[in-house]
């Protein structure tokens, strides 16, 4: 009988210790916590990212954003024109298809490349859980009404991979751009994010640089 007792007051206490290890598993915070760590350990590798954007009077666009340290290349494929550009932080080249000319400008420094909004969400951020299923969690991350940054999405809703913490989904909108991002990967090269003059032999070239030299 004292067996049986004791069987009865330690299995509702078993019962609530792992309870309350599942719903602290669940916390959103702690949740895009583990996925900015994960950037965090793979940011040597570089990201890719495929993105589709909903711009005001241009419509709905394709992105492709590949990013390694301070170097970015993005693709944009528009209805009758395609553009590319690459950037270095201190210069930004950009080719535009249907004038075949290719802008040159001075690049902005104070980013590290086109993800930095989801490795800084815990700090600017409230996440709270939307919903979930078996493979992935949706948290909707609301922007800290301290943070005055217009260059900081308001409002971000997410779908992470509980196995991996990777980014499944992300949509956003920013100046009235709303964006979908469906696809992120790890890894790309230095070539995929280097400008490579020799690849626009023949173009018109338009320097806009402060001090072009």
């Amino acid at each position: 009988m004292r067996t049986a007792n004791r069987h009865r007051i330690l299995l509702p206490l078993a019962l609530m210790l792992c309870l309350g290890g599942f719903v602290r598993a669940q916390e959103p915070q702690e949740i895009v916590k583990s996925m900015q760590e994960l950037f965090s350990q793979r940011k040597s590798e570089g990201t890719v990212m495929e993105i589709v954007a909903s711009i005001p009077v241009v419509g709905s666009t394709t992105m492709k954003v590949s990013t390694l340290g301070e170097k970015s290349k993005t693709e944009i494929k528009l209805k009758e024109r395609s553009i590319c550009s690459w950037s270095d932080r201190q210069t930004v080249w950009t080719y535009e298809s249907k004038a075949d000319e290719l802008v040159i400008r001075d690049g902005a420094a104070g980013t590290d490349g086109k993800t930095d909004f989801l490795q800084s969400l815990t700090q600017t951020h409230d996440c709270r859980l939307k919903g979930s299923t078996a493979e992935a969690w949706c948290i909707e991350c609301v922007r800290h009404k301290s943070v005055k940054d217009k260059n900081i999405p308001g409002q971000i809703t997410l779908w992470i991979d509980r196995k991996t913490y990777m980014p499944l989904s992300v949509k956003t909108s920013l100046s009235g751009v709303k964006m979908t991002i469906d696809h992120i990967a790890f890894g790309c090269s230095e070539e995929d994010v280097t400008f490579d003059p020799a690849l626009f032999e023949g173009v018109k070239y338009l320097d806009l640089r402060k001090q072009s030299e």
